[in-house]
């Protein structure tokens, strides 16, 4: 019967758009290949930079982390209320980032003791998990 009524040009079932901008292998192994093995929760700041204006993650938005994980990792970015807003290559290990989560890029070196990254996931590496699978 939903043949018939898809015929008759009623609006049955689910419509799935194409991404407006495909996955490179890359970004497509990062999304669906990986599997996070910690995970990030960020400020509203950080989601709005990440998704809004296709920015890296910066220590600055981080609130807290979870997981054991090494740099390079693949790791789950979410908003403070549970949401899963995108999976990334961690440029920190999990307790690095547990020293300089909260602080700007340019306190790094003083609380590692080390000069690292700038940003704890670099946006080349990101990949947001939104329905439609745009990546930034």
């Amino acid at each position: 019967s939903v043949l018939l009524e898809l015929l008759a040009g009623a609006a049955v079932g689910t419509s799935v758009e194409p991404a407006t901008k495909p996955l490179n292998s890359r970004r497509y192994w990062i999304r669906f290949v990986t599997k996070p093995k910690g995970r990030i929760v960020v400020d509203a700041g950080a989601v709005t930079a990440i998704c809004a204006k296709g920015k890296s993650l910066l220590p600055k938005g981080i609130l807290a982390v979870a997981g054991k994980f090494a740099a390079g990792d693949p790791v789950q970015i979410e908003t403070q209320s549970g949401d899963i807003i995108a999976r990334g290559l961690v440029e920190y290990t999990q307790a690095d980032l547990e020293k300089i989560k909260g602080l700007h890029s340019s306190q790094i070196e003083a609380a590692l003791g080390y000069k690292g990254a700038e940003e704890a996931v670099h946006r080349d590496d990101l990949v947001l998990e939104s329905a439609l699978l745009q990546s930034i």
